[in-house]
């Protein structure tokens, strides 16, 4: 007789066993899942709980969101964004000598145009 029509029950002592085997295995994976993650190891964790579960389980690897301020204020990181924000200066730089010329030179153009012509 099984319990209430989903777990049926075992025909042999051997598939008692068995099935007590698997149980106490499934038993491990899912403790050493919970350590996993309770000491910070997510993706071990992940990988417990996917033998637990096989392939129904999502295949994740955990990324921190929170560790992006942290990766920010990296040396390297800071280099970059220096030399970022140099190229960004020397842009603008160029950008309003190329305003402050253009206006200038179109005005002088037309006067010599104008003036030759006449």
């Amino acid at each position: 007789m099984g319990v209430s029509g989903y777990i049926y029950p075992c025909s042999s002592d051997v598939k008692l066993a068995d099935a007590k085997s698997k149980l106490a295995t499934a038993v491990n994976r899912a403790e050493k899942a919970y350590q996993a993650e309770q000491a910070g190891k997510i993706n071990d964790s992940f990988d417990w709980w996917k033998l637990l579960f096989g392939e129904r389980f999502p295949n994740y690897y955990y990324r921190p969101v929170n560790s992006i301020a942290q990766t920010q204020l990296e040396p390297k990181q800071l280099d970059r964004l220096a030399a970022q924000r140099e190229l960004y200066s020397k842009a603008k730089r160029v950008q309003t000598w190329q305003i402050v010329l253009s206006v200038p030179c179109v005005i002088a153009w037309s006067f010599a145009v104008i003036y030759t012509q006449s």
